[in-house]
């Protein structure tokens, strides 16, 4: 049996682009001897790999597409040792990186408050931080979706930056982000691969040591992916920790049901959505018509208030499709 960690460690260097040599070889269906893998795919992959995991001081950055499987590989990472500062248990994001960068006051982030700061304050803010988290800690990290907007401004001033990217099959995670962010089908997939491009030049740019994680793999096998992530995190794995591991990644349950446990209402399926669009649209139109009735006494511009109703519907009825 090969090393799954170490022919995903060693695949850059193979010409072919990851497949090892291999010699064992076993009888076709016409009896002529072919070559074959005695090894299961790994479920991670690395890019720019270095030494530099060993180092006293590093820090790592956990993202990737939202819904596509984050926060499973956040919690393998803290339960192997690595201080997320987790603002929210069921995501495990720091409201201080995650919030801020998006201008929302991590102290009010629920009322999603703005922050009264310019670009240039809203990084110095996340400068800030770094430098806190610097002075604390040797060995730090934290989780954020959307780090490709805003990584490339404070990448300076982290010490050994490590990136984390998880992937997902798109169409899992575009399904998702139609029930929750109420996208249509078009937008939703090209959101997600757009998304997964940035995350993949954000690496090729900056160079680091670059950790691409599977997530459908690692639930299927969380022993793999603790071994190959407590690699990448310079951590070390017992059997304590291998047993919680399990019990978070676990396809019958885990992280999954602990988050649904922690929000305060469930996802939606898209069925749902798609009902309550109707009823909004029905409520729309309701309310269209009441204003309509009133301007009519109002305006005579009634032809142009009639097209711009007719307009509105077909939009509000082209989400629904």
């Amino acid at each position: 049996m090969f090393d799954a960690a170490a022919i995903a460690r060693d695949s850059n260097s193979m010409p072919n682009g990851g497949s090892p040599d291999i010699s064992e070889t076993e009888p076709n269906g016409a009896g002529e001897k072919v070559r074959v893998r005695p090894y299961k795919a790994s479920v991670t992959a690395t890019l720019n790999a270095s030494a530099k995991s060993q180092e006293d001081r590093r820090t790592y950055i956990i993202t990737g597409n939202g819904r596509g499987g984050t926060t499973m590989v956040a919690g393998v990472a803290q339960i192997l040792g690595l201080d997320l500062n987790p603002t929210k248990t069921f995501n495990l994001e720091d409201a201080s990186f995650a919030l801020v960068a998006q201008g929302i006051n991590p102290e009010k982030g629920k009322e999603s408050e703005k922050l009264t700061l310019t670009a240039t304050e809203l990084v110095k803010n996340l400068r800030d931080n770094v430098a806190r988290r610097n002075d604390s800690q040797l060995v730090w990290g934290w989780k954020d979706p959307s780090v490709e907007e805003y990584l490339s401004d404070i990448y300076s001033d982290l010490r050994n930056p490590h990136l984390i990217i998880v992937w997902r099959d798109p169409a899992a995670v575009a399904t998702a982000m139609m029930a929750v962010n109420y996208l249509d089908t078009y937008e939703a997939f090209r959101v997600v691969l757009d998304r997964y491009m940035r995350y993949l030049q954000l690496a090729r740019e900056l160079r680091c040591p670059t950790l691409m994680v599977s997530y459908e793999r690692s639930r299927l096998d969380p022993d793999q992916l603790a071994a190959d992530l407590a690699e990448f995190l310079g951590m070390n794995l017992d059997e304590e920790k291998l047993a919680e591991i399990r019990k978070f990644v676990s396809p019958q349950g885990g992280y999954l049901d602990d988050a649904k446990k922690s929000t305060e209402t469930p996802q939606e399926t898209l069925s749902g959505v798609q009902e309550r669009s109707f009823q909004q649209l029905v409520q729309r139109t309701q309310q269209f018509s009441e204003t309509l009735g009133y301007l009519t006494d109002k305006t005579e511009h009634i032809d142009e208030l009639l097209q711009y109703l007719a307009t509105k519907i077909e939009h509000d009825h082209n989400l629904l499709i």
